[in-house]
């Protein structure tokens, strides 16, 4: 659990929409009624990006954001430190909402799309 959540004292989360709320991030990220959706990405501040998921259960049907820089920690592997969007190696991946792929370019935005990997794997 990162250190953050043992001092919070307001849910991870509150659905908008049904006001299902999830304790922790681990909560949040092992529902199964959650979908992600997609990300968007902020270039100037990485951790002001936002990750889409869908809220798919009887009562509920709607697409939450969550701010990428609370998912930070999940990754582990080198961080890279030049911005590569809009040069000529760079394949727009960050751009592609929906894309799940991991980006091959040695980008400081490359390692968001291993967390999105981590998101959807903790989810199954």
């Amino acid at each position: 659990m990162p250190l953050i959540e043992l001092f919070r004292s307001e849910p991870f989360k509150t659905c908008t929409m049904c006001q299902k709320a999830w304790t922790t991030r681990e909560d949040f990220m092992s529902d199964r009624s959650l979908i992600y959706k997609g990300y968007i990405a902020d270039f100037e501040k990485l951790e002001e990006g936002l990750f889409l998921f869908l809220h798919d259960n009887e009562e509920c049907y709607t697409t939450m954001a969550v701010k990428v820089g609370l998912f930070f920690d999940l990754y582990r592997g080198d961080r890279f430190t030049t911005r590569m969007h809009n040069s000529a190696e760079c394949g727009g991946y960050c751009l592609n909402r929906e894309s799940i792929a991991l980006c091959p370019v040695k980008c400081e935005c490359a390692f968001v799309r291993d967390i999105i990997t981590t998101i959807n794997t903790r989810r199954r």
